[in-house]
Order: C-alpha cells, then sequence, then structure tokens
C-alpha cells in the first residue's frame, strides 16, 4: 500500500525529517526509550549501579557496594521510557465541510496532519494510539510502536463515514478509560460542541495526567464568512435548513466565532492546555511544526494558517 500520494506528502516529511516530538512533562512507557520516567528512587525496582561522580546526591550511594570494593557507586531507579501519542479525530458530520475553492475538508486536513504526525513519532521509535469520534467513540487502534499502526490509521481514515454530533465530554471520556499510561493526547475537532463539554473531556485526560492539544481545525469560510450573495443554509449536524443574507448576518457571525476562539484559549492558558487554531487550507508541515514546538511559539500558536 502507497501511501505517499494521498496522506504522506514527500515534501512534508522532508520538512519535517529533523522534528522530534518530545513530551514536557514526565510520561509512561511500556518499554525502553529515550524519555524520563516518573518512577524514580527506592520505591521502584533496582536497574543498575553506576559509579559516583563528584556532585551526585549521596542519598543513592549503595554503602554495601562501598564496603566490599572501596569505590563509591550509584543504585539506579531511573527508567528511560517511550511515550504514547493518542490522535484522537472528529468524525462528526460537520467536518466533512469544505468550504468553495478549498482543497480539502477539515477531516481531509485532520487526516493529513494525523497520518503525517503518526509517521513522525513512529519514526522516533515511540507509540501512536488513534480513535475517531463523534457523540462517542466510533473506531479505536490501540497503542503500538510498530509501522504497522500506521497502515491500520490510514486504513481506517480511508473508511471512516462522517455522521452524527460532536460531543467531546463523552467521547474523550471513553478514550481516557483506555489510554492508562500517561502521554501526550492531540485533538482534532472543529469544536462544534457546547463549551461546557468541550472542557469537561479535556479535564478528564487531564486528571489522567495527559498533556493534552487541542487543535481547532476550521475552514476559511467558517473563518471569515465572506459570502456576498444570498443562501440557503443548512446545519452539517442539525439538519435545518435557513436562508440569510450573508451581508447583513457578517458582523455578528464573526462576534460569535471571536467570543468562541476567546473562550476556548482562555481556557487552554488557565489549564495549561496547548491551543492551536488551524484552516484546512493550511500547509501540513507548518501546522506540525506549530505543535511539535509548542509554548516555544508563544503567541504565534493561536494565529490562523
Amino acid at each position: 500500500m502507497d501511501l505517499s500520494p494521498t496522506y504522506l506528502d514527500p515534501k512534508n516529511l522532508s520538512d519535517l525529517k529533523d522534528l522530534r516530538l518530545r513530551t514536557n512533562q514526565i510520561v509512561d512507557g511500556l518499554v525502553n526509550g529515550m524519555h524520563r520516567s516518573p518512577f524514580q528512587g527506592h520505591s521502584v525496582e533496582f536497574a543498575q549501579h553506576r559509579e559516583y561522580v563528584a556532585g551526585d546526591d549521596t542519598r543513592y550511594v549503595d554503602w554495601k557496594v562501598f564496603a566490599r570494593t572501596d569505590k563509591l557507586h550509584l543504585k539506579q531507579f531511573e527508567n528511560e521510557t517511550n511515550f504514547c501519542c493518542w490522535l484522537l479525530i472528529d468524525q462528526s458530520e460537520s467536518m466533512s465541510y469544505r468550504g468553495p475553492q478549498e482543497p480539502l475538508s477539515k477531516f481531509e486536513f485532520a487526516s493529513c496532519f494525523a497520518v503525517t504526525m503518526a509517521w513522525l513519532v513512529l519514526n522516533q521509535r515511540d507509540a501512536i494510539a488513534m480513535a475517531t469520534f463523534a457523540e462517542s467513540v466510533a473506531s479505536l487502534i490501540r497503542p503500538s510502536d510498530q509501522k504497522a499502526n500506521l497502515f491500520q490509521i490510514v486504513e481506517q481514515l480511508s473508511r471512516t463515514e462522517l455522521i452524527g454530533k460532536t460531543s467531546l465530554s463523552s467521547s474523550l471520556q471513553e478514550v481516557a478509560v483506555e489510554a492508562q499510561h500517561r502521554g501526550i493526547v492531540l485533538v482534532l475537532t472543529d469544536c462544534f460542541d457546547d463549551f461546557e463539554s468541550i472542557a469537561g473531556g479535556i479535564e478528564t485526560l487531564k486528571k489522567r495526567g495527559h498533556q493534552v492539544k487541542l487543535l481547532q481545525v476550521l475552514d476559511r469560510s467558517e473563518l471569515q464568512f465572506d459570502f456576498s450573495m444570498p443562501l440557503k443554509m443548512r446545519g452539517l449536524e442539525s439538519g435545518a435548513e435557513f436562508s440569510v443574507d450573508p451581508v447583513m448576518l457578517r458582523k455578528a457571525y464573526l462576534d460569535v466565532v471571536k467570543k468562541s476562539r476567546d473562550q476556548l484559549v482562555h481556557y487552554c492558558q488557565s489549564h495549561d492546555v496547548d491551543f492551536f487554531q488551524f484552516r484546512s487550507d493550511m500547509n501540513i508541515a507548518t501546522a506540525i511544526r506549530w505543535v511539535i514546538r509548542g509554548r516555544l511559539a508563544t503567541e504565534r500558536q493561536y494565529e490562523l494558517g
């Protein structure tokens, strides 16, 4: 199965080849890797000794070894572990929207992003997992650091049907039960859900010790509402139809969009969650760079693509 023509844009992967996704908090892992484990000190199984170096903490000197060898050695208990990156992708019907002249729908952008990120994570020998959701979790690919997971992710996304409404609260609670080891969780969604539901879902993951990044994906026309002719609009999740004059409605619409975004930004900043708002026509490599760099990008993480 050739992944390159659809999801794995060779230019994007070439741009990203030297980047490494790192968690900025201590993470759990199942196999030895290159990330710090939270389990240190005498509460875990002894690993090995190493020779004492000036400046080391003398609390971990093994005095029994010193008595036998007349040399100072430290007990080591810290494991080096890999981490798991969970990709959570909204498959509600609103994610199917693609504005006039746009190359990708919101779901197609999220899929391209997810597959490229999966490739990157697996390439550094960390584990990847994926779930798609609407009102509840619809599909689940369990954590693995094997390249076979990449093929499973592509196949699952290729056959995903976009139906139903979004409920981040119930969906993220389900994922929290499955994601037992702390790691990074990337939530790709248009956030067409009640604010309380979004916040409740994120808090469930945070309480489990996960580092959460909320990635809102919107179409350019949803952000700019630059229609000029009278429209008949249909809600993709509600099914309601109504006629509107976009010129008269534009200011009120943009005020609502700004208020919603500001609410999400404020919540995320005050709860140690990285928030990104991407346009579905944004370059995938640029979007991934922003996410990997996280807060190093300061306020730029809130700019539109």
